[in-house]
């Protein structure tokens, strides 16, 4: 009986840390972009959103991070996409 209680207490263990694995998969996947996100012609002082892209000068530039940056700045906050 104790042999069969330890294992049904590790089964618990596990399934509890799968589930602690599962909740950190589902933050990290929830955290992706899931499309592409055009905001249109670039617009100075406007806050954009990682995964964000936005148009300027005739190329299309995505932000790497929360930005208000301007694109081309050298700041590493937009990379030039097309």
């Amino acid at each position: 009986m104790d042999e069969r209680l330890a294992r049904i207490e590790r089964e618990i263990a596990e399934l509890i840390s799968r589930k602690a694995l599962d909740g950190e998969r589902i933050k990290q996947v929830e955290g992706q972009p899931t499309a592409l996100a055009y905001r249109g012609v670039y617009t100075a002082g406007k806050t954009y959103q990682r995964g964000h892209f936005a148009t300027w000068g005739g190329f299309l530039w995505h932000a790497n991070k929360v930005t208000t940056a301007k694109r081309g700045d050298g700041s590493g906050d937009w990379t030039l996409a097309w």
